[in-house]
């Protein structure tokens, strides 16, 4: 019997293969002379200037039709595999740090010069921060990320930023003299 997600798999790998040739332009070299001219074509029954209307007018884009539909044939991908890469993930976090701790106390315990406990554990707490952080991050996804981490970081240079700009524009008398 075969598997759906094997099926899945290679239905998403073909998508990726054929993706490029979707949306590439064509070429510049390509040969002029085989094509026709609107009135040529129209009169030869294939209707070009009713295509042309259809997928060259600014109301409606081909391309932008393509790129939305391969965008979200690649959504709904990932969020049929989101559940098993979220469980493998979290059990490659926790492997991962168990093994690290195992050596990292090993390479301590049997080293020749004298160890410092509150550097070993120092290095013990820090990488358990990086695994908890990871943890979250796997477990909540992107919101967390941007919400918890990377906003406060911007806010932060944000504000630094006008602090700077407010000290120079104080320093130089710096208004807003004829402004909206």
């Amino acid at each position: 019997m075969i598997n759906m997600n094997k099926i899945f798999c290679l239905l998403f790998a073909f998508a990726i293969a054929i993706l490029p040739s979707l949306i590439m332009p064509t070429p510049a070299f390509a040969d002029e002379t085989n094509k026709l001219t609107t009135e040529q074509a129209d009169t030869e029954g294939c209707k070009y200037s009713a295509l042309q209307k259809q997928y060259m007018d600014d109301s409606t884009c081909w391309y932008c039709m393509v790129v939305g539909k391969m965008t979200g044939a690649y959504l709904y991908a990932a969020s049929l595999i989101m559940p098993t890469v979220k469980t493998l993930a979290l059990l490659v976090v926790k492997i991962g740090f168990l093994i690290w701790l195992a050596l990292h106390i090993l390479k301590q315990v049997s080293s020749i010069s004298p160890t410092s406990v509150g550097k070993m554990l120092q290095e013990i707490l820090i990488m358990g921060f990086k695994v908890l952080l990871a943890t979250l991050i796997i477990n909540n996804g992107i919101s967390f990320l941007n919400a918890y981490l990377l906003t406060p970081i911007i806010d932060t240079g944000i504000d630094v930023g006008n602090a700077i700009f407010d000290e120079i524009a104080q320093d130089f008398d710096i208004s807003n003299q004829g402004g909206k």
